[in-house]
C-alpha cells in the first residue's frame, strides 16, 4: 500500500491494529534526517526536574519512570483504563478530577494511538507536560507539550526480527536496535 493509503485507512480506524500500523507509518515518515537532528538522546528523566512539590499524574503505566520518580515527588497518581486488579492505578474516568491538579503530566504515547490524547490534553493544566514512550510520534509542533520522548531507530533489520520474536521495549534498547531520544519542543 502507499503510504497515502495507510494513513487514509488507518489513522482513524476503529481497530487497534490497523491504527498501530498507520501511526507507526506516520512515526516513519516523520523520521526524516532535518527532524532527526532535533532530537537529544536520553531518557525523559534528564529533562524533567521533579521535586517534593510535585504531583505527577502519569497517564498510562510507565514503572521505570514511576519507579524511579517515587521518591522525589509529593504523590504520583496513575491512570489506566487497564487497572489489573491493582489498587494504586486509578481509573481513567478519574483523570476529570485529577488530572488538572498534577505539577507534571507524563503521558503514554499509546494515548495518541487509542485515540485518547485531546481528552486528555483537555485537562492537563501545567505546562511540563511529555509524551513517552516508543509508540510516541516525534514530530516537532504538533503536540501542545514540553517534551516528546521516544525511540529512534538505529538498525531497522535487527528491531524487526525482535519484534518479530515478541521483544519488548527493553529488550530492544538493550538489543540496541533502537536508542531513547527526546525532543524538546
Amino acid at each position: 500500500m502507499k503510504v497515502k493509503d495507510i494513513l487514509n485507512i488507518g489513522l482513524f480506524s476503529p481497530d487497534p491494529l490497523i491504527r498501530s500500523v498507520a501511526y507507526a507509518t506516520l512515526n516513519a515518515v516523520f523520521s526524516t534526517p532535518e527532524i532527526k537532528n532535533m532530537y537529544s538522546p536520553g531518557d525523559l528523566s534528564q529533562y524533567i526536574n521533579v521535586g517534593l512539590d510535585d504531583t505527577i499524574g502519569f497517564i498510562g503505566r510507565i514503572d521505570p519512570l514511576i519507579n524511579s520518580w517515587k521518591p522525589k515527588a509529593w504523590d504520583i497518581l496513575i491512570f489506566d483504563r487497564n487497572r489489573k486488579g491493582s489498587d494504586e492505578v486509578l481509573p481513567d474516568w478519574a483523570i476529570v478530577d485529577l488530572l488538572p491538579k498534577c505539577s507534571v503530566v507524563v503521558i503514554s504515547g499509546s494515548a495518541i494511538v487509542n485515540g485518547s490524547i485531546d481528552w486528555i490534553l483537555n485537562y492537563v493544566k501545567t505546562d511540563n507536560v511529555a509524551i513517552v514512550g516508543p509508540s510516541t510520534s516525534l514530530a516537532p509542533n504538533v503536540f501542545p507539550v514540553k517534551l516528546l520522548a521516544g525511540i529512534n531507530v538505529l538498525n531497522s533489520d535487527k528491531l524487526f526480527k525482535l519484534i518479530s520474536h515478541g521483544a519488548g521495549t527493553k529488550k530492544i534498547i538493550a538489543e540496541k536496535a533502537v536508542e531513547k531520544v527526546v525532543l524538546v519542543q
